[in-house]
């Protein structure tokens, strides 16, 4: 892992542990939301053959995508909220 800032590496495992629960429970809805239109896309581009295991292919992409995305959200919103509060923490730069 290697040495480091305690924060950091507090900022990067909660942000994994709140992306994973954000993944469990957004993928059904998003996934529900847009299966339809990517199983479309891919009868109409890859074939009928494609329809068979686009449902459970789009699944793993949705997944993978909302669990990139939630981490990326919090790890910069926890990022963002430790420089604000350093920086103000600080009395603004005056002394």
């Amino acid at each position: 892992m290697g040495g480091g800032n305690p924060t950091n590496w507090i900022i990067k495992w909660f942000s994994i542990t709140m992306a994973v629960g954000f993944t469990f429970v957004f993928t059904p809805q998003i996934h529900g939301a847009t299966v339809d239109w990517a199983i479309g896309y891919m009868e109409i581009n890859y074939g009928a053959w494609m329809v068979a295991i686009g449902w459970f292919f789009w699944w793993i992409i949705v997944a993978m995508l909302t669990f990139l995305f939630s981490a990326l959200v919090v790890m910069l919103t926890l990022m963002a909220g430790e420089f604000l509060m350093l920086t103000f923490g600080s009395g603004g730069g005056r002394r």
